[in-house]
């Protein structure tokens, strides 16, 4: 992995990598979909982390990144329906 590429996974699990998170309802815990809208990467998403055992209810959230105090700025909106086909 480059030092790009580890960087960029590392912004990714602290969940300051701007872009779209899918958010399981039953934990709150986030997943990066993409940095655009890509429906193709969501439905990979989606396959791999909701299942019977944790749900299948969800959000999508927008990150933009840190905000000025350096903590994760969230849009908090539902961002379903930009990812629907």
């Amino acid at each position: 992995m480059t030092p790009h590429q580890l960087a960029r996974y590392e912004r990714i699990q602290a969940c300051i990598e701007p872009g779209y998170y899918l958010v399981r309802e039953s934990d709150k815990k986030r997943f990066f979909i993409s940095t655009y809208v890509d429906s193709y990467a969501f439905e990979n998403l989606a396959e791999d982390v909701l299942s019977d055992e944790v749900g299948y209810e969800y959000w999508i959230d927008y990150s933009y990144g840190k905000d000025v105090k350096g903590n994760p700025a969230w849009d908090n909106l539902d961002h379903q329906d930009k990812f629907l086909v």
